[in-house]
């Protein structure tokens, strides 16, 4: 079964008094959590060549790093 056919399936599962709005509210503000977590992390290449595991906000004065 496909992802799509597998969701399809799920969402016709689900009592029909269930918001689907707020449903999809939720898993875009998730989604939001994990790509602004993404986008945080930086990792640069160290004066010994290596790559360096960084976090933005440590890293870049004014980033909100208080």
């Amino acid at each position: 079964m496909g992802m799509w056919a597998k969701a399809r399936s799920l969402a016709v599962q689900a009592p029909p008094e269930r918001n689907r709005y707020v449903d999809f509210l939720r898993a875009l503000s998730i989604m939001a959590v994990v790509i602004g977590h993404w986008l945080v992390a930086a990792p640069y290449i160290g004066d010994d060549g290596n790559v360096v595991g960084g976090h933005l906000l440590g890293i870049a004065p004014g980033s909100g790093a208080w």
